[in-house]
């Protein structure tokens, strides 16, 4: 089985685990830091996913300053291009991971970044919830 692993900048940390734990599967994997949901969409045509059994998304964190409606309205065209370039092909989408505090601040983190993170957040979170919802109408795998 073919696996397809595309998105922004978290995943290309991927490639060490691919290398080592999954050497027996024919796993590709696509890194585009910075990029946006209507970014991987375009670039979907390029990849010859008509090849692969299994596509795992990784995407939205550079959308996240966007309205909720906007983002949920390009994840919909995202997949939509995903199953009209591979209707039998098995999607898997990753939520988005929630923000820390930068680990380098040695505890100088001023209250507006405190704020601007617990915001950022739990937009992440309603992001999260709506990926989900769509996982369970349109038959594909969300996992946080």
């Amino acid at each position: 089985m073919r696996t397809l692993i595309v998105g922004d900048s978290i995943i290309k940390y991927l490639g060490d685990l691919i290398i080592t734990k999954l050497s027996l599967c024919d796993v590709e994997l696509k890194s585009f830091p910075g990029i946006k949901i209507e970014g991987l969409e375009k670039k979907l045509s390029s990849f010859n996913i008509g090849s692969f059994d299994y596509i795992l998304v990784h995407v939205g964190t550079n959308n996240s300053s966007e309205l909720l409606s906007s983002i949920v309205s390009k994840f919909n065209c995202l997949f939509d291009t995903i199953r009209n370039l591979n209707p039998k092909i098995k999607l898997l989408i990753s939520g988005l991971v929630p923000r820390g505090p930068n680990r380098f601040s040695y505890g100088f983190v001023s209250a507006a970044y405190g704020t601007f993170l617990s915001s950022l957040n739990m937009k992440i979170e309603a992001i999260n919830a709506e990926l989900e919802q769509l996982a369970d109408l349109q038959g594909f795998y969300f996992f946080r």
